[in-house]
């Protein structure tokens, strides 16, 4: 069964007065919250058992969530936003897409070819434009090592572990600009809506 991991678990402080899972988003003809919508692109994609981490003041987060996810939840931030995504996956067999909330979900496409990766790398990442993105596909002898890194260790980071991994890692070109689009700021939020709201 596809597997992903929605990360939610920062603080959203940089957008705005509403938390960055509340945005509305009108998608196949109904509004939605940014999360509802996270999740269903997913879900269209055949990701069937999705995984949400969420941090401090969950409640934020809940109060928009509408449909039904595997719960994880850090609940002082401990250890920052490794720590968050090994909460998850501690709980998983086997691959997971891993998706940070302020980043889009892109095309079916890019995913199908992301986890077509799963047994010749130990990740996968697309590219747009020479720029990296997301979301990544982890295989599981990746997601074995960062478990039994320490999340206090300067090199427990998502990024620096791909990173460290070389040619191992799959680099998927893409056209679809979300891949390397992130949502953190309000200003980014409303150039995606205007680019990208009926896609």
């Amino acid at each position: 069964m596809k597997t992903a991991v929605i990360l939610a678990a920062g603080r959203s402080a940089r957008s705005g007065r509403v938390h960055k899972a509340g945005r509305r988003l009108r998608w196949r003809g109904q509004t939605h919250s940014w999360l509802d919508a996270q999740i269903d692109r997913l879900r269209c994609a055949g990701y069937r058992r999705i995984h949400l981490v969420l941090g401090i003041n969950p409640r934020r987060v809940l109060k928009h969530l509408h449909r039904r996810v595997i719960l994880h939840i850090n609940p002082r931030g401990q250890g920052g936003s490794f720590a968050s995504l090994c909460c998850a996956l501690a709980h998983i067999r086997g691959s997971a897409l891993i998706v940070p909330l302020d980043n889009p979900v892109p095309e079916r496409a890019l995913l199908y070819r992301l986890h077509q990766t799963r047994r010749t790398h130990v990740a996968a990442q697309p590219r747009h434009r020479a720029r990296n993105g997301h979301p990544v596909l982890l295989n599981p002898n990746l997601i074995a090592h960062l478990l039994r890194l320490d999340p206090g260790q300067p090199k427990a980071r998502l990024d620096r572990q791909i990173r460290a991994c070389g040619e191992a890692v799959a680099r998927i070109d893409s056209h679809d600009p979300r891949c390397i689009m992130n949502l953190n700021r309000e200003q980014d939020w409303v150039r995606f809506q205007r680019l990208h709201l009926t896609r």
